[in-house]
Formats: C-alpha cells, sequence, structure tokens
C-alpha cells in the first residue's frame, strides 16, 4: 500500500470512529465537560468540548453562548462575536446572551440588527441599564441621535450612581458638537467612579484633544494613583510626558511600573521608549528578553526585525520577519512589519497583500487598517484607502487620524465639500491643533476661501516659524487677497526656517513674476541655484525666471540641464516645447536633438526629446517610433510611457497596451496631472468611467485650470449618468478656454444634454 493511499485509509477510519463516538454523546454532556475544561483553564479543549456539543445539536443556544466565551478568552473575536449573535437568537429570553450579541453587532457596525435585540431584550428587562445603553448606541449609529440621547438618560434615570452612563452620554455629546456638555458628564463619570482609572482617563483625553494640558495630565496622575497597576494609564502618562517633552519623567515612570508589575506589556512599552528615542541597543537587549515570552514572542520579533532593517541590515531584518512568521504565520504586527519593508522597497503591490493578511488576522488592529488605508492612498486607490479609514472609525468613532487621512484623500479628489467636513470633524475635536486648522484652512482655500483659511491660521503664525510649507500657503493666501507685500514676508519667512525648501522659494519667484519684478524672480532663483547647481527642480525655477525677463536662450539652456539631471521632469518638458513653439523653432529644435543622438544613440532623454517634437509638429508616427525606441532604451521612462500612452489612446489604439503604459508612467510620475489625466482617458476609452474618475480628478486637483482635463471630466460624468455634474464639467472647459482641443465636442455634447 502507498504511503498516500495508507494516510487517506487512517483518516477515513477516523472519521468513522468520531462520527460513531459522537452518537454516544449528547450535547449536553460535551457542554458539562466543557464547562469543567474552562474552569481548569483548559481553554483550547473546552472549545473542542463545545464544538461537539453543536455537532450534535446545532440549535444550542448554550453550547454557542460558552463556546462564545471560550474563543473570547482565547482572542478569537471573530467566532466568539459569530456565536454570541446565534446564541442571541437561540436564547431570546436570556438577557446575558441579548446584551452580548447586542455588543457584537455594534462593534461590527450592524446597528439596525443592535437594535432589533437591544429591544427584545428591553421587552424582558426594562430596567436593565446596560441595555439602555446599548440600545442607545444602536439608535446612535443609525444616526437617530434624539432617540439614543433619551434612551442613554434614561438609563441615567434609571441608576444616577453608574459612571459609564455618563461616559456614554458625553461621547454622544461630544459627536454631536455638544463639548461643554460633555464635559459636564464626564466629571459626573469621574464623581460617580472616583477610584475608577478608566474614568479619569476618559476626562484626560477630553482635555488633551482640547489641548488643556495641566488638567490633562492631573487627570492622568490621578488614574495611575486609583490603579497603579493600570497598564493603560500608566503607559497614557508615559506618553504624556514624552509628547511635553519630559522625556526623563517618561523613561523613571516606564521603568518603574515594569519593575514594580512585572507585566510584559509594562516592559514592552519600556522597549518601545527606547525606540521611540533611538536609543536601540537597549531596546534590543529588552526584546530579545521579551521573545522569550510566548505571548509577546512576535511582538518583540517584529520590532527586532524593524530596529535591523533601520540600521541599514536589511537581509537581517527579512530573516527576522520571516522566522517569526513561521512560528506564528498569522501574527498581524509582525505581517505589517514585513509590509512595511516591502513598501519602503518599492513592492507596493506586494505590500498591500501582506497588509491585506495582517487585516485579515487581526480585524480590530488599528495599525494595520491604517498602513493599509496609507498604501492604497500612495497606489493611487482613493475608495479603497477611505475603506480602510471608515473602519477605523467604526472600531474607534473618535479616532483623530483616520479623520484627518479622509479629509486629505477628499481634497485631492477634488471633493471639497466632503473633505472640509472631516476637516471640521478634526477641528471641534482639537481647536488649538495646528494641523488640523491647517486642514481646515486647505479645505476652504481649495474652495476659493482664502479669507477664511487666513482667517483659521492666523493664532498660529508667531510660532509657524519652522513650518516653511505654513508659511509658503499663507503667502499664497496673502498673495490671493491682494496683498503681494505681506506675501512676500510670509515667502521669505519660509525661506529662513528653511533655505533648501521649495514651496516658499516657488511662491517667492512665482508672486514677483506675477507683480512685474522679473529682475528679482530671476536673482531670488539663481541664489538658490548657485547653492544647488543640477537641481532639476530649481532649474526649472530658474527658466521660468529668465522667460519672464524675456531671456529665451538662458530659459532655453536651463530646462536642457534641468532635464539632462532629471529626464522624468514633464514640467521642464513641456515648458521646453512650449518655448521652442513659441519661437516658431520646432525644427531647428529637432535637429539638434537628432545630432544628439547621433553621438549617443543610448540617450532617452535626447529620444525622448525628439518624440516630444514631432507630435508637436504633427508627426505622430515618427514620436511614437521614437518614444518606443526611448522605451526599449529604459522600459521605464515614464514620461516616454506616458506621452506614447497618449498617443495609443487618443486614435483608440491598442488602449492594452496604452494602459500598460500609463501604468508605467504612473509608477514613475504619480502626481503628474497629465500622467493622471492619460490614465482616465484611456478607462473612460475602456468603458471604465468608474475607474477613471479618481484618476481624473487627481489631475484637476493639481490643475483645477486645465480645460482638457475638465471636458474629460464632463465625458466621464456622461457614462457614469451623472448629467448635471457633466454639464458643468463641459461648461466650465469652455468657460476656461472656448478655443481648447475638444472644444468642438465638448459644445456638441452640451448642445445634446440641453
Amino acid at each position: 500500500m502507498t504511503r498516500a493511499r495508507h494516510v487517506l485509509l487512517v483518516s477515513l477510519l477516523a472519521g468513522l470512529l468520531l462520527s460513531t463516538g459522537c452518537t454516544n454523546t449528547s450535547a449536553d454532556e460535551y457542554v458539562s465537560r466543557g464547562k469543567s475544561l474552562m474552569a481548569a483553564g483548559k481553554t483550547l479543549d473546552a472549545i473542542v468540548e463545545f464544538r461537539n456539543a453543536i455537532l450534535v445539536d446545532s440549535r444550542h443556544g448554550q453550547a454557542h453562548y460558552l463556546l462564545a466565551q471560550a474563543y473570547e478568552k482565547n482572542h478569537d473575536y471573530g467566532k466568539a462575536a459569530q456565536n454570541y449573535v446565534t446564541a442571541g437568537e437561540l436564547l431570546p429570553s436570556d438577557v446575558d446572551a441579548q446584551i452580548k450579541s447586542a455588543s457584537m453587532l455594534i462593534i461590527g457596525g450592524q446597528f439596525d440588527l443592535a437594535r432589533q435585540v437591544a429591544e427584545r431584550a428591553l421587552r424582558r428587562a426594562p430596567r436593565n441599564v446596560i441595555v439602555q445603553v446599548l440600545h442607545a448606541n444602536a439608535m446612535a449609529g443609525l444616526k437617530r441621535s434624539g432617540s439614543a440621547l433619551a434612551a442613554i438618560q434614561k438609563a441615567i434615570a434609571l441608576d444616577p450612581t453608574r459612571g459609564e452612563t455618563y461616559t456614554e452620554l458625553a461621547m454622544m455629546q461630544l459627536a454631536s458638537g455638544s463639548p461643554e456638555r460633555a464635559e459636564e458628564n464626564l466629571r459626573k463619570a469621574v464623581e460617580a467612579m472616583p477610584n475608577s482609572a478608566h474614568a479619569h482617563l476618559t476626562l484626560a483625553s477630553f482635555f488633551w484633544a482640547q489641548g488643556r494640558m495641566p488638567e490633562a495630565e492631573a487627570e492622568l496622575k490621578r488614574s495611575v494613583e486609583v490603579e497603579p497597576n493600570n497598564f493603560i494609564g500608566s503607559r497614557a502618562l508615559a506618553t504624556f510626558y514624552l509628547g511635553s517633552n519630559r522625556a526623563d519623567e517618561a523613561e523613571r515612570h516606564l521603568q518603574s511600573i515594569a519593575t514594580s508589575t512585572q507585566n510584559p506589556e509594562a516592559r514592552l512599552a519600556l522597549a518601545d521608549y527606547y525606540i521611540t528615542l533611538g536609543r536601540n541597543p537597549e531596546a534590543s537587549q529588552l526584546l530579545e528578553q521579551l521573545a522569550k515570552v510566548e505571548a509577546l514572542f512576535g511582538d518583540a520579533r517584529s520590532r527586532l526585525a524593524a530596529i535591523t532593517y533601520t540600521a541599514g541590515r536589511y537581509a537581517e531584518a527579512h530573516t527576522i520577519i520571516e522566522e517569526t512568521l513561521r512560528r506564528q504565520p498569522r501574527h498581524s504586527r509582525a505581517l505589517l512589519t514585513r509590509a512595511q519593508f516591502l513598501l519602503v522597497e518599492r513592492k507596493t503591490d506586494d505590500a498591500i497583500s501582506q497588509l491585506k493578511a495582517a487585516v485579515a488576522a487581526d480585524e480590530r488592529s488599528l495599525p494595520a487598517h491604517f498602513a493599509l488605508g496609507t498604501a492604497y492612498a500612495a497606489n493611487q486607490q482613493p475608495e479603497l484607502a477611505a475603506q480602510q479609514f471608515n473602519e477605523i472609525l467604526k472600531i474607534e468613532p473618535q479616532s483623530i487620524p483616520a479623520r484627518m487621512e479622509l479629509a486629505r484623500l477628499y481634497l485631492a479628489l477634488g471633493r471639497h465639500d466632503v473633505a472640509q467636513s472631516y476637516a471640521e470633524q478634526v477641528f471641534e475635536r482639537r481647536p488649538q491643533s495646528l494641523d488640523a486648522s491647517f486642514l481646515l484652512a486647505q479645505t476652504h482655500a481649495a474652495k476659493g476661501e482664502a479669507s477664511r483659511a487666513a482667517e483659521l491660521l492666523k493664532p498660529f503664525l508667531d510660532e509657524a516659524g519652522e513650518r516653511p510649507d505654513l508659511l509658503a500657503f499663507v503667502g499664497a493666501l496673502s498673495l490671493a487677497q491682494g496683498e503681494p507685500d505681506l506675501a512676500r514676508q510670509f515667502f521669505q519667512r519660509g525661506l529662513k526656517a528653511d533655505p533648501d525648501s521649495m514651496d516658499p522659494l516657488e511662491g517667492l519667484v512665482a508672486m514677483e513674476i506675477r507683480t512685474g519684478n522679473a529682475d528679482a524672480a530671476r536673482i531670488t532663483a539663481e541664489q538658490a541655484l548657485a547653492k544647488r547647481p543640477n537641481d532639476s527642480r530649481l532649474l526649472t525655477l530658474a527658466s521660468r525666471a529668465y522667460a519672464a525677463a524675456g531671456d529665451s536662450a538662458r530659459a532655453e539652456s536651463s530646462l536642457k540641464k534641468a532635464l539632462a539631471a532629471d529626464p522624468t521632469n514633464t514640467v521642464a518638458y513641456d515648458m521646453l516645447g512650449q518655448l521652442y513653439s513659441g519661437q516658431q523653432k520646432l525644427a531647428e529644435a529637432l535637429r539638434q536633438y537628432d545630432d544628439i543622438i547621433r553621438l549617443d544613440p543610448r540617450s532617452v532623454t535626447a529620444n525622448t526629446m525628439s518624440a516630444f517634437l514631432l507630435q508637436a509638429m504633427g508627426r505622430k508616427a515618427d514620436a511614437r517610433k521614437r518614444y518606443e525606441r526611448a522605451l526599449e532604451l529604459d522600459p521605464r521612462a515614464a514620461v516616454a510611457a506616458g506621452n506614447l500612452a497618449w498617443l495609443l489612446a487618443e486614435n483608440n489604439d491598442n488602449l492594452d497596451v496604452a494602459l500598460q503604459l500609463a501604468q508605467v508612467a504612473k509608477e514613475g510620475l504619480p502626481e503628474q496631472p497629465d500622467v493622471n489625466d492619460t490614465l482616465a482617458w484611456i478607462y473612460y476609452r475602456k468603458d471604465l468611467p468608474d475607474m477613471a474618475l479618481p484618476a481624473v480628478r487627481l489631475a484637476i486637483e493639481k490643475d483645477p485650470n486645465n480645460a482638457v482635463y475638465q471636458h474629460h471630466l464632463g465625458l466621464i460624468f456622461l457614462k457614469t449618468g451623472d448629467i448635471d455634474l457633466a454639464k458643468n464639467a463641459l461648461e466650465k472647459a469652455l468657460a476656461l478656454n472656448p478655443s481648447f482641443d475638444g472644444a468642438t465636442e465638448a459644445r456638441e455634447a452640451l448642445a445634446l444634454l440641453n
């Protein structure tokens, strides 16, 4: 008998024996055995017995309930939730089962089912405070705020001494924009539970979010005093000290809690502290010890791998994380760490695959959801990114980082009202935060509300000395409001804060050109260029200044140098093409690049530029050959790939190849509006308008006054059936430029719509 057939026979015999045995044991007997095993601390064995009970009787409510408790104790929350919900259905008169079922449904975002379960429990126990609170949470999830507040107030009336209910009420009031009333109820919670670390921590978090640091510190200290061994409170206080630049106090506190409690989690927190401060040898020594504790093996080894990777020992870091995952293949932190390595190595698709696995391994892991959302956003998949940040809000409804990322996502997509809604939610919770105010100001500026944006940032300008991005933004706002002298001050402050920052420098040069001071623009650009003579972006900026001063020769020379320094600089290509076109020098320029190719046939830049010129001259077939030659020399040549993709899409020719080329261009030039517009146009040609929309919106975000992009947006909306949005975009395209390439098609489309 072969080994394979022997194994099969043994498996069949084992199954037969098991099935025979099951018929001799009742479900109640399995439940009784499981209870005994649970009492003895043998959770895994108990799970087997409870599952056997369910195999015998699938409608045994108590077996499902006890199995759920066992899964919960074993940290398998997904299976726990499933069995709690089933137990709630099978045990309609068991209030405890209904409470657990409703709780799990709320956590899973199934608010209507949770409401039904809570109402079923209320019929059995109308005076049960916890049931009232669950009903309130379900109603809040359904956006029925009036009913939710009424239910929570009824719960308080039933038991005014229960502090947790005041906390629930405060959270609802905070979410509905009533911070004063929320604070009042959080204080009542502390009064009702003066020895509860959780109550003090919640109030501390409220003060912390509002920037009321002395009050936050007092409550954090109180939480540690009332429960000295409460690890969460201790870690929160240490984090507070770190954020307040009081590292010594944080270290003393973490060392004390780690030594006094011998809590492994506390020792892990101390290792994190060392990592935060860059004290990696101390962190590594502690983590090596913690890796010997089975429950902390994955967490400790993941951190060790990250430290090793940061030190530049990449192969060793990969080895550590691979060994960790061989032992614990579903460890969320280890999967997340491996994904972070892959993201650094620009292996985005592999990283996203690992992050999906990390989320599947722990559906409530906020870091995994956040990292996956960030990876999707970087990979130009905004809808998938938004899903992940919304998952975070289901798990942690008060999450500020998730709301900020959603605001940034929708801002980049051009959905300014949605972005502003999320930014306002952040601002309501952190009105004293510079980052919250800056984000909200950006949404106002995107809607053309420069004065409101400037007003939001005014309180922070004295402390903005080290934020060149903020100073450049305020300078641009001042320029938009017709105050060039004030704008100049902000741009110069930004350069003083960081002389190498491009934001204030570009703002200053653009302002000087706009106000007719071309010489000043030139001098500013040349001063920066003297420090970094081979910086492609600076060379392009200098070319703008030269062109504004009427010095075409130096503008051309500067653009050529910019392309030599960075062959992917699409702005330089475009400017050089416009320069040649304006001077009627396309043929002469082409001869120059042909000469370069004869001397250096492998020059990707020369082949790309000559193709660009041929395209501008209307010789598209010749241009296509030159782009193909550039891609033979360098298959990742982003500019050549993007332009060739456009040529193919424009002629509706070989769209699958065009899409591949556009994706190559997108990988190399993810922020370039022309590349995003090309990608959108290919999706449009392939009848995939839902995929085209995010790409064209990214193009418009970068260049909102481009008539071609608006035209494409209008045609894409036509395919999605959004008639009003299509009309708006087409009308905007014609208003921006009545004679753009495509204006006739836009007018025909509008005539049909009207």
